[in-house]
């Protein structure tokens, strides 16, 4: 029963969402019709860096669990303050429901 909800909650939001936005995607279809490539090519960019890095890491004899963990650490401090804080917010969101 609750799941059923749940999914009609996330349901209605997702298509109003996609309404709300659908005005703002037809503008950049129209006006900013080559993004793909500035795009296209930031991702090339970033396969030839990446290509390169594993070379570096070789050479500085540096194993790929080290870099693993260390990529992380560096994702949990980044995820964690969004997190704690969008916590915060639906708490407060929810609090202010009830009343």
């Amino acid at each position: 029963m609750i799941n059923a909800i749940l999914k009609g909650v996330l349901s209605l939001l997702t298509s109003l969402l996609s309404l709300f936005l659908s005005p703002i995607n037809n503008l950049i279809n129209t006006y900013l019709p080559n993004v793909s490539n500035g795009l296209t090519r930031v991702a090339q960019f970033f396969t030839m860096c990446t290509g390169k890095i594993g070379w570096v890491l070789d050479s500085l004899l540096i194993d790929s669990e080290t870099v693993s963990l260390l990529v992380t650490i560096l994702i949990m401090k980044l995820t964690l303050p969004y997190l704690i804080s969008a916590t915060k917010s639906i708490v407060k969101w929810w609090r202010a429901l009830k009343l």
